[in-house]
Order: C-alpha cells, then structure tokens, then sequence
C-alpha cells in the first residue's frame, strides 16, 4: 500500500471524513489498484487490509453523494465497511431512505441519522412517512443502534413501521424530535410487537400530550431507558402523573420536560416519586410552576439522587429568592439547583 493511500486512509479513520475526503480515498484507491492490477496477491492484501478498518462518513447534502453507498463509485472493500452516516440536509426525500435501505453494503451500519433542516418558510417533509416505512424494510440495516430522523415528518404511520420491524430490534437510540407524532403514534412503542430495548428516547415537539405519556408509560420497551426527552409535547399534570407512576422507567436518568404545561402538582409527583429512583436531572423550564415549587425544592423527601434540576427563574417569581438561600445550599449537597431564566423563550411550535 503506497504511503499517500495509507494516510489518506488513516485520516478517514482517525476523523469522520466529508463526501470530498471519501472521493479522494475512492480515487487513490482507484489509482493503486489499477497500476497493480497484475499483482494479484497485492490487490487481495489491499483489500483484506481495507475490511478491517471501520469507517464513519459524513455524507453532505447533494443527493449525488449517495451513489457512494451503492456501490457504483467505490466497487471495494472500504464501503462494506460503513458504519456511521450522519447527513444534514435542506431537503431530503423519500428517494434518499430507499438508496440507503437497499445498499447492499451497510450491513455493518449501527448509526444513521438523517436530519431535515428547518427552512423559514416551513417544515419540509423530509423522507415522510414512505421513507421511513422504506427503512424499515431493509434487509441490510438490521444492525442499527442508533436511528436518529428529527424534522422529518414521518407521522404516526412511519413509527408504526418502525416498532415493528426486525430493522429496529438492536435500537438503543431513537430520536423522533419533530416528527408529527402523536398519542396513537405512542401506542405503537407500547405494542406487543415492539422489541425496541431502548436507552434513549427523544420523542420532543411532538403532539403527545397526557394520553401519549400514560400509553408510554406502559411501553415495556422502556424498561431499560436512561434519557427521555419529551420536550415541547403538550404535557400537563395528568401527563407527569403518569410519568411518576411508571412501572417501566425504574432505570430511568434524565427526563426533559422542558416547555409544556406542568404544574405545580405534576412537578411535585415528579420530584417524590417512587416509581423514578435512578432520577439524576430533571428539566422544568417553561411550566406552569410557581412559588409553591420553589418552596418544595428547598425542603427535604425529594428523590435523593436527584443532582440537577432545571426550572425558570421568572416562573418561579419571588420563590426564585428560596433557591438561593442559605437552607437550599445545605441541601445542594445531594441535589444541585440550575435556574434558568426563561424570559426570551418562544412557546415551541410542532
């Protein structure tokens, strides 16, 4: 292997390359194989050599950048090798997850993420509820990890294909932020049929509401989640109540519920709640809170592994003065208190 190719190489490996970085390794390799191509011992060493070495690629927005995962500009052992796609895009489509979910060479895949990009004029569609159903169909991803499709609207439909599939069994990530999910969209996670084993769940701006968090909260595919994020997803009391009575989230770690409509109850369900004993951070900005939870931060009986706890200063109004008192400080040895101020917030629209 000449010198050039193998640090080309071994750059490609040390950092996630760009769509140029992978061309020019595709053209290197293009070059050495074929002023070596009567040796054949050496082209088998080549490729051998190249089948070891995992590969994470950043694919960049041009739909031509995807012919890379079909095979038809890099034929060699290096593309068998892909194990990271992260590809931002301004608009992405369903044509996008099917060159993906039949490319023979990304068996070895365990993280993608496709991410549409939010444009001024409105939310695209992205890959849709077809792309996703398109996915989850594959017969070559059925080593992902971690699948991650914020912004693009695959609708309760999509997820329904998703829950279901032998694609998502290995999932321990799933990112669904913005993705036009609603309670019925929930309640495929809850079904029997769903053998996800998640650890991470981001399920933000999205319509739950409080019957998405009571159907989620019977989803045993759940039991062993550490991260959920529910942010911005219409929660109220009655959805935090239900959330403090989990069966299934005893492991749980941190729960953003930032911006929905939690109050003062729901907070206090929350933050003594038997059901959520591996609770370390748990985020409140921009509630319906009030004083009365100020007060109830400074006293004792709140889960005592509880270290950060996020809520808004103005929220709090003149209770935001109780979280900086001496007594709170005594108590800031097992809990740590992080006020936020939530002024200049913009309710999050879905």
């Amino acid at each position: 292997m000449s010198r050039e190719l193998s640090h080309s190489l071994k750059q490609a490996v040390a950092q996630p390359p760009g769509i140029h970085a992978w061309q020019r390794v595709c053209r290197q390799l293009t070059r050495e194989r074929a002023g070596r191509k009567q040796d054949l011992p050496y082209v088998q060493r080549l490729d051998q050599a190249l089948s070891t070495w995992p590969v994470s690629i950043r694919v960049c927005p041009p739909a031509w950048s995807l012919s890379l995962l079909t095979g038809r500009d890099c034929p060699f052992p290096l593309i068998t090798r892909i194990v990271s796609i992260r590809w931002p895009a301004r608009s992405l489509r369903p044509v996008h997850a099917r060159r993906i979910a039949h490319s023979p060479y990304l068996r070895r895949l365990h993280t993608l993420e496709l991410v549409q990009a939010q444009h001024a004029e409105g939310l695209k569609p992205g890959i849709g509820p077809q792309g996703a159903c398109l996915l989850a169909t594959s017969e070559t991803l059925t080593g992902l990890r971690q699948l991650m499709l914020p912004n693009n609207r695959i609708t309760d439909a999509g997820l329904a294909a998703l829950a279901a599939s032998p694609v998502c069994h290995n999932l321990d990530s799933l990112d669904l932020s913005l993705c036009a999910i609603t309670q019925q969209g929930a309640a495929h996670l809850a079904a029997p049929t769903c053998t996800m084993q998640l650890k991470t769940l981001r399920l933000a701006n999205n319509r739950l509401g409080d019957r998405g968090c009571e159907t989620l909260s019977r989803a045993i595919c759940l039991k062993d989640l550490r991260h959920l994020d529910l942010s911005g997803s219409h929660i109220g009391r009655k959805g935090a109540a239900k959330l403090a009575q989990a069966p299934y989230l005893r492991n749980l770690r941190s729960l953003n519920l930032a911006h929905n409509q939690v109050t003062d109850t729901g907070a206090e369900l929350l933050l003594t709640s038997i059901h959520l004993p591996a609770l370390r951070s748990l985020n409140l900005l921009n509630n319906r809170l009030t004083a009365l939870t100020a007060r109830l931060l400074t006293k004792g009986g709140l889960l005592p592994g509880l270290k950060e706890i996020v809520v808004g200063k103005s929220e709090m109004g003149k209770g935001a003065d109780l979280l900086g008192s001496p007594a709170s400080a005594r108590l800031g040895r097992k809990i740590q208190l992080q006020r936020t101020p939530a002024e200049g917030l913009a309710d999050t629209e879905t």
